[in-house]
């Protein structure tokens, strides 16, 4: 017997909304990955790095979205470029230190590195080692420089041993939360970039309406989001997703962010980052967040799915719901593709639909390569959905 396929209208409609530049303009991060790149041009003897939003535009459509493994990369080139003036050149030990001798030398074209070497097919931590060989594997280089390029590369995570990782943080989060989160004092001061210029992309009409829908009978909305959160057990994190939620007046919404993610990924022994868009179980947790599920139930179950092929039972609520998946990059709709597939094979149907978010003409191809219908902004593309419901 041939199993009926749902109507949209047989379970939950689900909003499943990405943060950044979906629900709130990317102002912050983007900042500081200007400035950070721009200080490390400085040190670097180059006086005027500016990376541009086109540039930005070009990391991220290549699959680089995270500003840590960007920041990481455009180091180790501006490193490599100097090194031909001045061999010895390193990077200072403090976001504080004062600018490196000038050479006269350009800078590296960023775009046209991320463009050759990537092609949206590498994660972060993927592009940073696909970097590292690249560059040693250019030319010859001493102990001094091997070292050098890796330790900007590899711990371009952790922030007792990234430089590019501290600023980004410090920039971002401000000097009195840095310091309560990591537990060091600040080199730069000023309240953070997240609590000051993000500007939300939606009214408090439509926050209001979101918060409405995710209440009302048979509707729900949940935010995925790459950005860095808290734990969801204990101390360690730190609050970006949270800032970002409260700034667009959707506090009330669950979500699914970084913190959760590799809380669970350090549960199940994996690389940091890895459970992550465009990986599945991110809109499976998220998804299971929409359905009612607490936060480590329904990290739980989608990583018993995800990654262990383990129906726990729980999936059954979401037979027959409608998704309405929006973000600007082309991870989170693979994502929810393989969120969908991986549901189907446990015979839950999801209706999945991917509604891409930009103007950029590089994320925009992205987007639509991914399968996604693309609109300007969120409330272009909400509308529809929204309307229907009223």
């Amino acid at each position: 017997m041939t199993r009926a396929q749902p109507t949209p209208s047989a379970g939950l409609r689900i909003l499943v909304l990405d943060l950044d530049d979906v629900l709130i303009q990317q102002v912050a991060y983007h900042q500081s990955l200007k400035d950070c790149v721009a200080m490390v041009g400085r040190w670097c003897g180059f006086p005027a790095v500016q990376l541009s939003d086109e540039d930005v535009a070009v990391f991220e459509a290549q699959g680089v979205t995270s500003e840590w493994d960007s920041s990481a990369i455009c180091a180790a080139l501006l490193l490599e470029r100097a090194w031909q003036m001045d061999p010895g050149r390193t990077l200072p030990d403090s976001p504080s230190a004062s600018d490196g001798r000038l050479h006269g030398l350009p800078a590296p074209d960023f775009q046209a590195f991320f463009r050759a070497a990537f092609h949206g097919r590498h994660s972060g931590p993927e592009a940073r080692a696909e970097t590292e060989l690249r560059l040693l594997g250019s030319r010859e280089h001493s102990p001094g420089q091997t070292y050098a390029l890796q330790l900007v590369l590899r711990s371009a995570y952790d922030p007792s041993a990234s430089l590019t990782h501290r600023i980004i943080q410090e920039l971002n989060l401000g000097a009195a939360t840095f310091e309560a989160c990591y537990g060091v004092p600040a080199a730069l001061p000023g309240p953070g970039y997240l609590n000051t210029i993000d500007p939300p992309l939606i009214s408090p009409e439509t926050s209001a309406k979101l918060t409405a829908w995710r209440a009302a009978p048979g509707t729900r909305a949940v935010v995925f989001t790459n950005r860095p959160s808290m734990m969801p057990h204990g101390p360690g994190g730190t609050p970006e997703a949270e800032i970002g939620l409260e700034r667009v007046g959707l506090s009330a919404l669950p979500f699914i962010a970084m913190g959760h993610l590799d809380w669970l990924a350090a549960q199940r022994g994996l690389e940091p980052q890895s459970l992550l868009k465009p990986s599945s179980v991110h809109v499976l947790a998220a998804l299971r967040r929409a359905a009612g599920d607490e936060l480590v139930e329904a990290l739980d179950g989608a990583a018993r799915l995800g990654l262990d092929q383990v129906d726990d039972g729980s999936w059954r609520r979401l037979d027959g719901a409608h998704a309405t998946v929006f973000d600007d990059s082309f991870r989170g709709l693979h994502s929810a593709r393989e969120a969908q597939v991986t549901l189907e094979s446990i015979d839950v149907r999801v209706t999945i639909d991917l509604r891409g978010v930009t103007t950029l003409a590089a994320k925009r191809e992205a987007l639509e390569a991914a399968g996604g219908t693309v609109y300007p902004d969120f409330v272009t593309a909400a509308r529809p959905v929204l309307d229907r419901a009223t």
